[in-house]
């Protein structure tokens, strides 16, 4: 199986089995506390075109944003201060590339662990990647570095929301007496990743070749300017100046970002940004218009309220112009530049929609659900197998809130004694299909954006995902019983 295809195979071979199977099995639903045989919807060859089609459609801000990032990157990696950026970290990662590692994946799992949106963080990705291949990190490790928080912070989801909404709702489920050992599953996951992670680096051969061809956005190296002259000595100034902005931008970018994507009223019982947003929107007028407001947009809602991803690349937008106005790049090359690197993320866009098929083929010919209610049974409560139907769910369903969706009624009403614990073990299910499964459209991003072959992250993650299962059995294990 060629390399650059491996992802796209695997998705057709899962479509056309579903596909097939929707010819055998009878399809079902699930509702409060039942099951509902719905008999055979058969799924013709016309109907695999619409799934497409809805796929696509479904997540088409999120291929949006995909785009957008790919597309400011293939300015960025032109620039000077991006180049000096990236060259910079790169010298600091190398001189200890396992303290990196930890730092970065730790402090992105901790902001993923209590936000409502793991991808927003997509767009330091071509960042990270790059600094680790320029440290002379091999391609999986420079990935898992770039997605690992994403990984992380699922599996020690605490506060956040992030593929549990439905959950929560449908459920009527309350995590707030679980927190500590939310916490504590955080902590062992985050240590767990890293440990396998630095023992992946120790093992790398030193002569390993350089595989810093394989970065789609790599960035060279700056020509050193030897100062001889007046004119030389303006250049190197306009350089460092240069490289301070770019600075400054990208801190105040990753702060309103991170602000973002926390439910702070929800979550936090905090209503200070709902606050502040609503004197900056009805604040200094002009003719009786609201400026500010009107002039960014009254769509993009206060710190706490955004939903989907295209506030952030709006953001990267404003940050890239102004980097590359400071860095003397002219419109026609912003243009050329720009459409290069939507060009070259192109297939991680694809396939972050085209991994959404499936969760098409199951809501509309819904065998699964058959067989996941066998694995039911009469519904009495065993936490490895509700941990495995949660896995086997969350692998057809791909959107998590959408197996939330799909369950939580039902969960609700099956296990209300164990309701809290059942939906933790529901999350951590989702949480390890994630990172394994053939359709978590987040790992199938990350393998198309590094080229990795699907069976060398299993190859790769394997010890880890075992590790952590047994952790985290023990674990529920004295959620349960102790």
């Amino acid at each position: 199986m060629k390399k650059k295809s491996d992802k796209i195979v695997i998705l057709l071979v899962i479509m056309a089995v579903c596909a097939i199977l929707s010819w055998i099995v009878k399809g079902g639903s699930f509702d409060a506390g039942s099951f509902t045989d719905l008999g055979m919807s058969r799924a013709g060859l016309y109907d695999l075109l619409l799934v497409v089609s809805s796929a696509i459609y479904y997540k088409y801000t999120d291929i949006i944003y995909i785009l957008i990032v790919g597309g400011c990157y293939g300015v960025l990696m032109r620039t000077d201060s991006y180049k000096m950026l990236v060259t910079k970290t790169s010298n600091l990662v190398k001189r200890n590339a396992s303290v990196a590692f930890g730092i970065i994946t730790v402090l992105m799992g901790a902001y993923c662990s209590i936000t409502s949106e793991i991808m927003a963080l997509f767009f330091l990705v071509p960042f990270i990647y790059s600094v680790f291949i320029k440290a002379g990190m091999d391609k999986v490790t420079s990935i898992a570095a770039a997605f690992g928080g994403m990984f992380v912070g699922f599996f020690g989801l605490t506060f956040g929301t992030f593929g549990v909404k439905y959950l929560n709702e449908y459920a009527n489920i309350d995590f707030g007496n679980l927190i500590a050992f939310r916490v504590v599953i955080f902590l062992v996951t985050a240590v767990l990743y890293n440990l396998f992670a630095i023992l992946h680096i120790k093992n790398m051969d030193e002569e390993d070749e350089d595989e810093s061809d394989l970065d789609i956005y790599y960035a060279e190296d700056v020509d050193q300017i030897k100062v001889k002259n007046y004119k030389q000595k303006k250049e190197l100034k306009n350089r460092k100046t240069a490289f301070v902005v770019s600075i400054v931008l990208a801190v105040i970018m990753i702060i309103i970002v991170l602000l973002a994507y926390i439910n702070w009223n929800s979550s936090f019982n905090v209503s200070l940004f709902d606050n502040v947003y609503k004197k900056f929107s009805e604040g200094f007028k002009i003719a009786d218009v609201p400026f500010f407001s009107t002039l960014i947009g009254s769509n993009i809602g206060a710190f706490g309220t955004w939903s989907d991803l295209l506030p952030v690349g709006f953001l990267l937008v404003i940050v890239t112009v102004i980097v590359a106005l400071f860095n003397k790049v002219s419109l026609n090359a912003f243009v050329r530049y720009f459409g290069n690197g939507c060009k070259k993320i192109s297939k991680v866009a694809f396939i972050y929609g085209f991994a959404f098929i499936v969760l098409f083929l199951v809501s509309s010919y819904p065998w699964p659900f058959t067989m996941i209610n066998a694995l039911f049974g009469d519904g009495s409560f065993n936490l490895l197998t509700l941990l495995l139907i949660a896995f086997i769910a969350s692998i057809f369903t791909v959107d998590l809130n959408f197996s939330g969706y799909t369950f939580g009624p039902y969960l609700g009403i099956t296990f209300v004694e164990n309701l809290t614990v059942a939906g933790l073990i529901w999350q951590l299910g989702g949480a390890f299909a994630l990172v394994l499964a053939p359709t978590s459209y987040i790992l199938l991003s990350a393998l198309t954006y590094a080229d990795i072959p699907y069976v060398d992250w299993l190859k790769y993650i394997w010890k880890f995902a075992v590790t952590l299962l047994i952790a985290i059995i023990i674990i529920l294990l004295i959620v349960v019983y102790v």
